[in-house]
C-alpha cells in the first residue's frame, strides 16, 4: 500500500480553495510543517499558501533561526504580519538572529509584535521596527528585568513606529524610566490605547511624561509599585494632556498584572467623557481614595463602567461619599475587596440613589452585617434590567429566605448570567427558583453554598432538562459535609454528571470529597471533572449512555 495515491492526491486538490485555506487555518505552524512533509503536492500547497506565513512566532515551541532557515525559499515576507517571541533566557544572540531574520526578509507588514523577554535592549526592536515600524499598529512588550541601560523604553518605541496604536509595556525589576528624546514636543498622534505597568523596588515609576507623547489617548491602564505616588495630579493631568480619554484603569502590583489589556482591542469613541473607571487597590490608601472620589465626582454622568477593588478602611465612608452623585449611564458595576459594611446604610443608599434601574452587571464581592435583607430587596426590586449577577459570600445575616425571596422578587427575562460563591445560607429552595424564574439563563455557577444539597442539584438538573433548555456553561463545587453518603456512591455520581451533560454544553463539578472519584477511571485533578473529561471516558460507563 503506498503512503499517497493520485486519487488522494485528486482528491485534496479537488476540492475549493477556501476549504482548504480553512482546514489550514485551525491547524498550529508547527502542524502544518509536519503536514507539508507528507508529500509533493502538499508541501507545495501549504508552504506557497500566503497564510503559512502571516504569523513568525516562538509559541509552537521552535526557534525562528534556524528551525525557519530550511523554508527560506517559500517565506513570502510581505505576508507576514505577525511577530511572537518569547524566551525566558538571557538569548540575547537569539533575538538578534530572529531580528535580522526579518529584516533580510523585508518583513515589511508587520501588524503587531508581542514579546515575552527577561529584557530588550534597544537596538534590537529598533533593528525590527527600521522594516516594519510603519506597519505597526500593536506592539506588547512584556520585560522580566529591565536592569540594562540599554533597555528598551515606551517613549523609543512611539518616536519608531508612527502609526502605533496600541502599546503594552510591562518591565518588571526596573530602574526609573528616563525619557530618551532629544526633545519633548514630539507627540504621538495615532495612539489610542496604552498601558504601562512598572514594579520597581524603589518605587519611583512616573507615568505622566509618558502621556504628554500621547494626545489622542482614549484608553489609558496604569499598574503601580506604589499607588500613593503620582495619583494626586493624575486627574489634572489627564484633562490637560489627554482630553479624549475614555478608559481609566489603575491598579496596584502586588495584586496582579494589567494582563487583559493586552488581549482587550479597544474600539475608537466619538463621545466625549469617562466612560470607565477600574480602581484595584486592596490595601485602600487614602490618596487612591481621594482620586476615586474626584475621578468620580467629574465623571459620575459619563461613566457606563465602574470597577471598585479596595480595602476596609475607608469603605463605609467611601460609599457614603459617592452616594451624593447619579450615576444615569453606568451598565457595569463591580465592587469587590476585602470589604464588611457594619453597618449597610452607605451601600443602601449607593444602589437607591446612585445606581440607574438599568443598570446589566453586578458583581457584588462584599460582607454585610444586620440589614443586609434590605440591601437585597433593593437590589431585586430596582434592578430588572440584570443580564448578570456575581455575588461572593455577601452578607453575615442573610438567611436562606431571604435569598430565595431575592430571586423570587429579581426574576426577570434578561438575566442571561449568575454565579454565587460561597453564600453558605443559600439553599435548594433558591436553586429550583432560579430553574424555574429565568428562562434566558445561560451560564450559571454555583461554588462552595453550604445549604445546597445534592439532591437539590439532581432537582434543579430534572427541572432544567424539562424545559428543553441548554446552558452554555455550568459550574458546580458542593461541599461535601451534607452530602457524603451520596457522593460515596458512584452510581449515583454517574447518573449526576450525565444529567449535567445533559443540560450543559461546557460544564465543570468539583468537590472538596476526592474519594467520591474512587473506582473511576477518570483522571481527575484536585477533585473537580469537566465536560471534556467526562465525554472522553463514559464511553466506559454504557448504562448512563
Amino acid at each position: 500500500m503506498t503512503m499517497t495515491t493520485t486519487s488522494e492526491k485528486d482528491q485534496l486538490q479537488s476540492l475549493p480553495t477556501e476549504i482548504l485555506y480553512s482546514i489550514l487555518d485551525h491547524l498550529t505552524f508547527r502542524e502544518r510543517l509536519l503536514c507539508s512533509t507528507l508529500c509533493m503536492s502538499w508541501r507545495m500547497l501549504i508552504l506557497n499558501w500566503p497564510g503559512m506565513w502571516k504569523s513568525l512566532s516562538t509559541d509552537d515551541g521552535h526557534n525562528i533561526v534556524p528551525d525557519l532557515l530550511p523554508y527560506d525559499k517559500y517565506i513570502q515576507g510581505s505576508a507576514v504580519q505577525y511577530f511572537r517571541y518569547s524566551s525566558r533566557d538571557f538569548g540575547f544572540a537569539q533575538l538578534s538572529d530572529a531580528m535580522d531574520f526579518v529584516v533580510e526578509r523585508e518583513c515589511n507588514n508587520i501588524k503587531e509584535a508581542r514579546f515575552w523577554l527577561r529584557t530588550m535592549d534597544s537596538s534590537s526592536f529598533l533593528k525590527l521596527s527600521s522594516i516594519c515600524g510603519n506597519s505597526l499598529t500593536r506592539v506588547i512588550l512584556d520585560l522580566t528585568y529591565g536592569y540594562s541601560l540599554n533597555t528598551i523604553t515606551p517613549d523609543q518605541v512611539l518616536l519608531s513606529c508612527p502609526n502605533l496604536r496600541k502599546l503594552y509595556f510591562s518591565m518588571l525589576r526596573s530602574g526609573t524610566w528616563r525619557l530618551t528624546l532629544s526633545s519633548t514636543d514630539f507627540q504621538h498622534q495615532n495612539l489610542i490605547d496604552l498601558a504601562l505597568c512598572a514594579m520597581n523596588t524603589e518605587g519611583t515609576f512616573d507615568p505622566l511624561p509618558y502621556l504628554i507623547l500621547a494626545p489622542k489617548l482614549q484608553r489609558l491602564s496604569l499598574q503601580y509599585n506604589d499607588i500613593s505616588q503620582n495619583v494626586a495630579s493624575l486627574p489634572s493631568f489627564l484633562r490637560k494632556h489627554c482630553p479624549a480619554l475614555a478608559s481609566l484603569r489603575i491598579k496596584e502590583s502586588a495584586h496582579g498584572g494589567i494582563w487583559e489589556a493586552k488581549d482587550q482591542d479597544w474600539e475608537t469613541q466619538s463621545t466625549s467623557g469617562l466612560k470607565e473607571f477600574v480602581l484595584r487597590e486592596p490595601d485602600e490608601c487614602e490618596p487612591a481614595v481621594n482620586l476615586c472620589r474626584q475621578i468620580i465626582a467629574e465623571s459620575h454622568e459619563s461613566l457606563e463602567l465602574l470597577e471598585l477593588q479596595h480595602g476596609n478602611i475607608f469603605a463605609e465612608e467611601h460609599y457614603a461619599s459617592i452616594s451624593r452623585y447619579a450615576f444615569p449611564s453606568l451598565k457595569h458595576l463591580h465592587i469587590t475587596g476585602i470589604l464588611f459594611f457594619e453597618q449597610p446604610e452607605p451601600l443602601y443608599n449607593f444602589f437607591e440613589h446612585s445606581v440607574p434601574k438599568s443598570l446589566t452587571s453586578l458583581k457584588l464581592w462584599v460582607q454585610v452585617g444586620l440589614g443586609g435583607e434590605a440591601l437585597l430587596q433593593t437590589i431585586a426590586s430596582r434592578l430588572k434590567c440584570l443580564e448578570c449577577l456575581d455575588f461572593l459570600e455577601f452578607a453575615v445575616g442573610v438567611s436562606a429566605d431571604d435569598f430565595t425571596n431575592f430571586f423570587d422578587l429579581l426574576s426577570g427575562k434578561s438575566l442571561r448570567k449568575i454565579a454565587l460563591d460561597c453564600l453558605h445560607e443559600l439553599n435548594d429552595r433558591t436553586l429550583i427558583s432560579i430553574a424555574t424564574r429565568y428562562p434566558a439563563l445561560d451560564e450559571l455557577r454555583i461554588y462552595n453554598c453550604g445549604g445546597v444539597s445534592m439532591q437539590g442539584v439532581e432537582t434543579f438538573l430534572k427541572q432544567w432538562q424539562s424545559d428543553r433548555r441548554m446552558l452554555s456553561k455550568l459550574d458546580l463545587g458542593l461541599l461535601y459535609r451534607d452530602n457524603i453518603k451520596r457522593l460515596s456512591d458512584p452510581n449515583i455520581i454517574m447518573q449526576l454528571l450525565a444529567s449535567v451533560d445533559k443540560v450543559a454544553k461546557q460544564w465543570t463539578f468539583k468537590t472538596e470529597f476526592p474519594q467520591m472519584w474512587d473506582g473511576f477511571q477518570f483522571n481527575y485533578r484536585y477533585g473537580t471533572i469537566d465536560h471534556a473529561l467526562f465525554r472522553k471516558h463514559r464511553h466506559l460507563y454504557p448504562a448512563y449512555n
